[in-house]
């Protein structure tokens, strides 16, 4: 079984923490998925019969493409989820993955290029699909807007999914060390991190 996360944190932390908690729902939400390369969702869905609720507005076809075959586990849909509802500015980059919500999202491949979007919030997207409140986990990846979704999803919904793994230290996602205030407002601790992502886990496992 090919480990299709970016790092190899499927096989590092994901899988061994399904091992030790048995998943209740086999639900992953992806916000940002992107595709099968890079991503945390996959194995889960293609190896472990996981029902896999995947958001992405801009690699669109890219990820009808690579998850046809196990198309009948995966709901998607072309959602750009922030922390607000409403109109916004998304800013294209010249590099694949870079595209974000947020300007000061890596300045050196912005390309000047702007698109106006709709945006959702998490946990409206969430209400729509009947997401359980305790689904099993959320991978994100917004480029810049993964705290402040965070923040919204918390203050505003009683989802709490298992594990959360999202990218830090990239605008308006602070460090590791700063995230660890909201999320343990949120009830979770610290469990992994590497210099891109961080994995929190529910402080009182189920």
């Amino acid at each position: 079984m090919k480990d299709c996360s970016q790092f190899g944190e499927f096989n590092l932390v994901i899988q061994p923490f399904f091992k030790r908690y048995k998943a209740r729902h086999g639900v992953v939400v992806d916000v940002g998925a992107y595709g099968k390369e890079m991503s945390n969702a996959y194995n889960l869905i293609a190896d472990y019969n996981w029902l896999g609720i995947l958001f992405e507005p801009f690699h669109v076809d890219k990820c009808i493409a690579e998850y046809e075959s196990i198309s009948n586990k995966v709901v998607f849909e072309p959602w750009v989820i922030s922390d607000t509802e409403g109109e916004a500015d998304f800013y294209i980059h010249n590099v694949d993955g870079h595209h974000s919500l947020e300007f000061e999202c890596v300045p050196s491949t912005r390309t000047g290029q702007v698109r106006t979007v709709q945006t959702r919030t998490l946990q409206s997207a969430l209400d729509q699909k009947r997401a359980p409140i305790d689904f099993d986990f959320l991978s994100m990846d917004t480029n810049g807007t993964d705290g402040p979704i965070l923040v919204s999803m918390f203050a505003n919904s009683e989802y709490r999914p298992r594990l959360i793994m999202f990218e830090h230290s990239i605008a308006r996602t602070g460090t590791p060390d700063e995230c660890d205030g909201f999320m343990k407002d949120g009830g979770y601790q610290r469990r992994w991190q590497n210099k891109h992502n961080v994995v929190y886990e529910k402080i009182v496992q189920p």
